[in-house]
């Protein structure tokens, strides 16, 4: 019930995604089950084997193995041979709507989740088409002015992630949560703590990022 009942959704949603829709709160929780809940399941289980990982399992399914381990609610370091995994075939890709201020996470035909972002001031932020190059955990910061801000320290303004998507654009975290919704970096999209953690998790290299107006 609820895989097709997103399905549909999904295909009303992508017809005009950026209209006010009565189904907003509804596709919201078909979402969170179908993508953010053990049950159901969209594939066939993998079963673990023997000396499996959940980072050598993800990338057979194109997806992060921290959002792998999110989805099946388990530690990566409590897995059991013969547990039955709930897996979904990436990869997402990402489009982000500078006017709306917006991050979404689709597939090919179905919404996954979306986040708001703060972007780049003076029309900044380029459009196009990227990939995801490189996923950086608690990255450092090289300022303007030469100076190195070490990772994980609370005057880093990439925050906890970086996301690369080349030619020196990214998508990271921040220091400054109150930006978000706003134009304010130099052309990098930042996202709340949270946001990003999860997007970080759900990304691997390649994804495809969509920038438009």
């Amino acid at each position: 019930m609820w895989v097709s009942a997103h399905k549909a959704l999904s295909w009303i949603y992508f017809q005009q995604p950026r209209a006010p829709s009565p189904n907003a709160s509804r596709i919201e929780r078909t979402a969170a089950m179908v993508y953010f809940s053990p049950r159901p399941h969209v594939l066939p289980a993998h079963t673990i084997q023997p000396g499996d990982s959940l980072a050598e399992i993800a990338p057979r399914y194109k997806i992060g193995w921290q959002y792998l381990s999110q989805l099946n609610q388990v530690k990566p370091n409590r897995i059991r041979a013969g547990q039955a995994l709930k897996v979904l075939r990436g990869p997402f890709r990402v489009v982000v709507d500078l006017s709306e201020f917006s991050l979404l996470v689709r597939t090919d035909t179905e919404y996954v989740c979306r986040f708001p972002i703060g972007i780049g001031r003076d029309h900044s932020t380029p459009i196009g088409r990227f990939r995801v190059l490189r996923k950086v955990p608690d990255p450092q910061y090289t300022a303007p002015d030469g100076r190195v801000i070490a990772s994980a320290t609370p005057e880093n303004p990439l925050g906890r992630y970086w996301i690369d998507i080349g030619e020196g654009y990214g998508i990271h975290g921040t220091n400054q949560p109150d930006s978000i919704g706003r134009a304010e970096s130099r052309g990098c999209m930042r996202m709340r703590a949270a946001d990003i953690r999860q997007l970080f998790g759900m990304l691997v290299t390649g994804c495809e990022v969509v920038i438009h107006r």
